[in-house]
């Protein structure tokens, strides 16, 4: 491990992960105003239309009509697709920076030249990336702790429960980002490797949608990333999934180790 390289990388991404730490940050405030400011009936209303309640299961793990709180909308802006999304495709940027982005644009000579092993600079790189994943993991939360502390309401929210949330979040952030790192290993154009991404978390968000609203799907949805993060089912129980965070730290750990050795034995080529 290299601290200037970690402090490079750092450097290289901190405005993009401010922007995307803020979007964290704001969209469970929205979603919770949202839901909080509209009438009870009207949320039961909408919530029994099926395209509204079948995505919204998908997404949840669970069926929030029988839960319409406060702490179960701060759940639903864990797993908001726009939430999703922000935090997906920074995961993507980062992880394909080193090495896929340094071959296609042809520094990897220069990078590889420093003094530092490759287990290093993947090592270097993976604590920025993990490091970037645990304050994207708590942005939710703390968007929800602000909801609590700047506005009044009748019915308290059960932060305690939402901080198990974190942990079931940070264990899908990791997966993404072990993933990444180990098809960015993998390959040596940039475009590549985030077409891989992309499809792959395409394919699981698609696999979770159809298993909610299509029963020959359910057998496919354990293939699904989303599938072992389900927040209402957290917040509703008080406890977390041990196996589900088996899954998703099993994931980040053998993409880990698996970009760790091809990155170390690979032959990289500029030209």
């Amino acid at each position: 491990m290299n601290r200037a390289l970690i402090f490079k990388t750092v450097r290289d991404h901190r405005l993009l992960f401010g922007l995307a730490f803020l979007c964290t940050v704001i969209i469970p405030i929205l979603v919770i105003l949202a839901f909080s400011s509209a009438p009870t009936d009207l949320l039961t209303q909408w919530l029994n239309l099926p395209f509204v309640r079948n995505p919204l299961r998908m997404l949840l793990g669970e069926d929030i009509r029988d839960m319409l709180n406060r702490t179960s909308f701060a759940a639903f802006g864990f797993v908001h697709p726009l939430m999703l999304s922000i935090v997906w495709a920074f995961l993507i940027v980062i992880c394909t920076q080193v090495p896929s982005a340094e071959i296609d644009r042809g520094t990897a000579d220069l990078l590889l030249s420093l003094p530092i092993s490759r287990l290093g600079i993947y090592v270097s790189v993976s604590v920025v990336v993990f490091g970037f994943g645990v304050l994207l993991a708590v942005g939710p939360w703390l968007g929800a702790y602000l909801t609590d502390a700047f506005w009044v309401w009748k019915e308290p929210l059960q932060l305690d429960r939402l901080r198990l949330v974190i942990v079931n979040h940070l264990a899908a952030i990791w997966a993404v980002a072990g993933v990444g790192m180990a098809v960015s290993a993998a390959t040596s154009r940039r475009g590549v490797a985030v077409a891989i991404l992309f499809g792959w978390l395409l394919i699981s968000f698609a696999l979770n949608f159809l298993g909610a609203m299509w029963k020959p799907a359910e057998r496919l949805v354990f293939l699904s990333l989303l599938d072992y993060f389900r927040p209402l089912l957290i917040v509703r129980d008080a406890s977390l999934n041990l196996g589900d965070i088996a899954v998703l730290v099993g994931v980040a750990a053998t993409g880990w180790i698996v970009g760790a050795v091809i990155f170390a034995r690979r032959d990289v080529r500029t030209t």
